[in-house]
């Protein structure tokens, strides 16, 4: 359930304290390999992909099946997922996965 406050889960966590993730993504303690894996399953999650399957991550995200409203369900789970909040565009800013990544390296200066 979203509000002006963002999700319920995430009111949840502002209200019971952040997990991990959150004290994680502030101090910097995200590896890269970290980083790519948790893009890789929340991709596989929104496409409904196998875990065997592989995903080209310089192909065009629309030409692996995002559409607008899947490029918005990823940029909603990234955000959760990360606990920070990303524009509506990021996946059109950011249009092949190995770009997303790194705004994400970046976001995080690792």
């Amino acid at each position: 359930v979203n509000g002006p406050w963002g999700s319920f889960t995430f009111r949840r966590r502002l209200h019971h304290g952040f997990p991990t993730v959150f004290s994680r993504s502030r101090n910097l303690g995200f590896s890269r390999v970290a980083v790519n894996s948790i893009v890789d399953r929340l991709v596989r999650e929104v496409l409904g992909m196998d875990e065997a399957e592989d995903i080209d991550e310089f192909a065009p995200l629309r030409d692996i099946g995002f559409d607008s409203m899947l490029s918005l369900e990823l940029r909603n789970r990234i955000s959760e997922e990360f606990v920070e909040p990303f524009s509506a565009t990021l996946l059109f800013d950011y249009p092949t996965l190995s770009l997303l990544k790194k705004k994400r390296f970046d976001t995080l200066d690792i």
